[in-house]
C-alpha cells in the first residue's frame, strides 16, 4: 500500500493498523461487521492470535467479548456452509458458555446465542450424516421449545434420514437373498428355507420402515 492511499474498513481491521482487544471488538461491531458472515471470518482469520491470546481469567469483561467474538466467528461459518471448519469452532463457542463463571447453574438454553450454536452444530452433524448426534440436539432443543416448529422439522428429517439408511440396508439383504435364493433353490433345502425367512422378514422391514416414514410425512 502507497503512503496517502486509504485503507478499506476491513483492511484496518486486519492487523494493518495497531490495536489492542478492546478497540478491535468496537471497531467490528460498530460496523456491524458480524451481519456479514464473508467479512467476518476475514476480520476473525486475520486477527485470530489476538483474539485467542486473551487471557480469560483476567476479567468477565474480556471472557464476553472473547465469547461472543467466537460465536460470531462459528455462526458465521456456518451461514457460508463451512461446516468442516465450524465444527470445532462451535465447540468451543460452547465450552466457553459453558465454563463461563457467570452462568454456572444457569440453564444455558434460555441465552440465544448458546441455542443457535446448539442448531448450528445440528447442521455439521446432519449434512455430515452423524444423526444420532443431531438428533439428539434436536430432542433436547425441541424439548426446551415445544412450540417451535423448525426444531420438530428437523428432528423428523433426521429421524427418516436415519430410518433411509437403515432401510438401504434391507433392500441389499432383500437383493442378495433374491439372487442366492435363485441360484441354490432344491440344491440345499435348509439354506433355500433360511433364505425365504430372511427374504420375508426383510420385506416385513421394509415395509414397516415405509409405514413409519409414511406417518411422520403425514404429521409434518
Amino acid at each position: 500500500m502507497r503512503i496517502g492511499d486509504k485503507m478499506s474498513p476491513i483492511q484496518m481491521l486486519c492487523g494493518i493498523t495497531a490495536m489492542n482487544f478492546n478497540e478491535l471488538f468496537e471497531s467490528a461491531y460498530s460496523q456491524n461487521l458480524h451481519n456479514e458472515p464473508r467479512k467476518f471470518v476475514e476480520f476473525y482469520d486475520h486477527n485470530r492470535i489476538l483474539i485467542e491470546g486473551q487471557n480469560l481469567s483476567s476479567s468477565n469483561f474480556i471472557y464476553d467479548r472473547v465469547t461472543r467474538l467466537t460465536s460470531d466467528y462459528a455462526h458465521s461459518l456456518i451461514y457460508n456452509e463451512s461446516h468442516i471448519k465450524a465444527k470445532p469452532e462451535i465447540e468451543k463457542a460452547l465450552r466457553l458458555f459453558e465454563e463461563h463463571p457467570d452462568y454456572q447453574g444457569q440453564d444455558l438454553l434460555e441465552i440465544k446465542y448458546y441455542e443457535t450454536l446448539i442448531f448450528d452444530r445440528v447442521v455439521v452433524n446432519y449434512y455430515a450424516k452423524n444423526y444420532k448426534e443431531a438428533i439428539e440436539d434436536l430432542t433436547m432443543l425441541s424439548n426446551k421449545f415445544p412450540d417451535d416448529e423448525k426444531f420438530m422439522n428437523w428432528l423428523k428429517a433426521a429421524k427418516s434420514y436415519k430410518l433411509i439408511k437403515f432401510e438401504k440396508v434391507f433392500y441389499i439383504t432383500l437383493a442378495g437373498t433374491l439372487i442366492a435364493d435363485v441360484f441354490l433353490e432344491d440344491l440345499h433345502p435348509v439354506l433355500d428355507t433360511a433364505l425365504s425367512v430372511v427374504l420375508a422378514a426383510s420385506l416385513l422391514t421394509i415395509g414397516a420402515i415405509e409405514f413409519i416414514k409414511w406417518q411422520r410425512k403425514k404429521s409434518t
